[in-house]
């Protein structure tokens, strides 16, 4: 058999065997004496899980775990368990937990961004009462809220499908007509505007002043009637016991009784028992009439002499003036 021993290796194999098997051992010891080392100092991580069938868009393994607004470890891994139930594993740093009892069967749950970048973080707050959480236990939190960015953006864009998608241009439509309808306002205005900026012969100055002195009196004439609305108002008469009652008593007979009567009178019925009557009346007119003689022709006659006597007497600047003709010829004129 060939010798490959290289020179300065020229010891038996069975020594090389040997120095290998007490390699070994020795590695084992040490390996075995960290972990046991390890074992009695015990794992500076605590992993309690969380059963819940909501998870946000973002959460998986490495996300932070945020406790009363501090980081105090990552999600370890997220596993769905059956149906829609999920596991979501949280591993806690001990040491940024010195109150173990703030982690219990109590904590609040919810997810949102852990900085500007939109990394999503499951937030834990704690609560009052609950079970204290020991290692590799488990807790069943209420539906947690969902505030990610993920979740917005989903909301963003199932608004956007839903609702502005669908109706805004009929949206658009309405205010398009809505605008054109106020346009022929807006123009009267603009040009009512206009005309008074163009017929505007006083300045503002002169305007304003006599502009304050009217409103002043309106409102010393508004005070006045306010007064005389509030004593109306304040009137006590429909205060007094019984007025309501005798007021719909009275707006009752008149709408029923009165009315009834009313009708009977002006009727048919009624008119019918006043032609008796008649005679009478007829034989006194025609006495009067009789009484009278040629009451026409004297009304014409002084109707005419009173539209003589207006134009005889037509009206000047200081009143009715008469109006004649002074004839003076053949008279002899003298000296004054």
């Amino acid at each position: 058999m060939a010798d490959f021993r290289a020179a300065g290796m020229a010891d038996d194999p069975k020594v090389f065997l040997r120095r290998a098997l007490i390699f070994l051992v020795v590695l084992a010891a040490v390996l075995a004496l960290v972990f046991g080392i390890n074992a009695a100092m015990g794992s500076n991580t605590l992993n309690i899980s969380m059963r819940t069938q909501s998870v946000a868009g973002g959460i998986g393994s490495g996300s932070p775990v945020i406790l009363n607004g501090a980081q105090v470890g990552k999600v370890q891994k997220v596993s769905l368990v059956s149906g829609s139930d999920k596991r979501v594993v949280l591993a806690i740093d001990k040491s940024k937990v010195p109150d173990k009892s703030l982690l219990s069967s109590a904590l609040n749950v919810s997810y949102a961004p852990w900085n500007l970048f939109g990394i999503s973080s499951v937030i834990l707050q704690t609560n009052p009462g609950g079970v204290q959480l020991a290692n590799n236990s488990t807790f069943y939190p209420d539906t947690p809220s969902d505030a990610t960015l993920t979740t917005l953006l989903r909301q963003l864009s199932d608004t956007q499908n839903e609702a502005f998608a669908p109706h805004l241009g009929a949206v658009l439509q309405q205010a398009n007509i809505i605008t054109t309808g106020l346009m022929p306002i807006i123009g009267v205005v603009g040009k009512v505007l206009q005309n008074l900026a163009d017929t505007q012969r006083i300045p503002t100055a002169q305007t304003l002043p006599v502009l304050a002195q009217t409103l002043a009196g309106v409102n010393g004439m508004i005070a006045p009637f306010m007064d005389a609305l509030g004593n109306f108002v304040q009137w006590p008469e429909p205060l007094r016991p019984g007025y309501t009652d005798q007021q719909n008593a009275s707006m009752t007979a008149l709408s029923t009784t009165f009315a009834d009567q009313l009708i009977q009178l002006a009727g048919g019925p009624g008119l019918a028992q006043l032609t008796p009557t008649t005679p009478i009346f007829t034989e006194l007119f025609n006495r009067i009439l009789a009484t009278f003689p040629d009451a026409t022709r004297n009304g014409e006659e002084l109707q005419t002499l009173i539209q003589r006597i207006r134009a005889a007497m037509p009206n000047g600047p200081n009143g009715p003036v008469l109006n004649i003709d002074v004839i003076v010829r053949g008279a002899t004129g003298g000296a004054g």
